[in-house]
């Protein structure tokens, strides 16, 4: 879908590059879900520490790289206590964020300067049975 781990000109592969000063990049994945995404960064990037965040326990089948972890926690609940990070990774996680607002503004107190954001969500839209949209009903509507 993205050709890779993510868009290409979104300066992810700078920011996560090996730097001389042996700073640590910092990468938070929201809404890991089966956490394949945050162990896919880690995979290549070993000199990043990757945070995977979800409400339930990731499953993995193997262990993850040593560089990668996973908690459980509520993004909605606020971010601050993770710490700071260089990429901010949330994709698909419509359904468990209550105030996308609120989301926004706290990834933009944990991400460092010059960090990146990365939000990719689906449009998600019910049809009927002939492939025409439903319109936004209003209280009363049938």
């Amino acid at each position: 879908m993205l050709g890779g781990l993510f868009p290409r000109d979104a300066g992810v592969e700078n920011i996560l590059s090996p730097r001389s000063d042996g700073y640590r990049p910092r990468v938070l994945d929201i809404g890991t879900g089966t956490g394949t995404w945050a162990v896919d960064v880690a995979i290549q990037y070993p000199n990043a520490e990757v945070v995977g965040l979800d409400l339930a326990p990731v499953k993995l089948g193997s262990t993850p790289p040593t560089n990668c972890t996973f908690l459980v926690g509520d993004a909605s609940a606020g971010l601050k206590s993770y710490g700071r990070f260089d990429v901010v990774h949330a994709r698909a996680i419509l359904q468990g964020v209550k105030d996308y607002h609120e989301l926004f503004k706290d990834v933009s107190e944990v991400l460092n300067p010059g960090g990146v954001f990365l939000a990719l969500e689906a449009e998600i839209g019910m049809y009927d049975e002939h492939k025409v949209p439903f319109g936004i009903q209003q209280d009363g509507d049938p």
